[in-house]
């Protein structure tokens, strides 16, 4: 199994020393999310900044009508039913969310939430500040994690404009690996602004196509 922790994410990144990645990892703190727990809402403004180790976590937008007050992490049974949530992402083990200038989209609707129980390291811009202050070298692994978020964000852009359809939902696939099952399909429809039906039947094909 791959290993998911700040060291091994940043050391092939960057040229900065040993003793000021380890420093660096030391400012991250462990958290768990259970299923449906809202990491990420309206009204924070980019002050952390996480690395998923464990689990998969739902990137999505509301509609003003669906809006609910979300300031703290608290559960949100429902958010996966709303027809009206777009997916804007899908955080598998390894992913960077957020950067240390920014958490989310400037609108008031985003949300991340869990869709498992989730483990992720956590730190705060504050804290990333002062340890750069102390170390300048730790400034090119802030870089690297702005690099990284940015590189993904463009990945997922080109994968979201590629036609017909069939194409998406195949570069998806593969992104997802072994973790498409357990993703619910109204979160993957959305993501591909696909019908629900449309989705379950190029599934199916593909499915087809590997077993041939």
């Amino acid at each position: 199994m791959e290993r998911h922790d700040i060291p091994s994410s940043l050391s092939h990144l960057t040229g900065a020393a040993q003793q000021t990645i380890e420093g660096f990892a030391r400012l991250f703190q462990p958290i768990e999310l259970d299923r449906n727990q809202v990491l990420c809402g309206p009204g924070q403004n980019g002050r952390s900044i996480y690395l998923l180790t464990h689990g998969i976590l739902h990137h999505y937008r509301k509609s003003a009508e669906s809006k609910t007050e979300n300031n703290d992490i608290h559960e949100d049974r429902n958010h996966h039913k709303a027809q009206s949530n777009q997916t804007l992402n899908i955080y598998l083990p390894g992913s960077y969310i957020g950067s240390p200038s920014r958490l989310l989209p400037p609108s008031q609707l985003d949300y991340v939430t869990a869709l498992s129980p989730s483990t992720l390291l956590a730190t705060s811009q504050l804290k990333l500040q002062a340890y750069c202050q102390k170390d300048p070298d730790a400034s090119q692994l802030i870089y690297a994690i702005q690099q990284t978020i940015q590189q993904n964000q463009l990945r997922l852009i080109e994968m979201l404009h590629l036609q017909p359809a069939g194409r998406r939902q195949q570069a998806m696939s593969e992104n997802l690996g072994e973790y498409l099952s357990k993703i619910p399909k109204q979160v993957l429809s959305s993501y591909l602004a696909l019908s629900r039906k449309h989705l379950g039947r190029l599934i199916r094909e593909q499915k087809g196509i590997i077993k041939k």
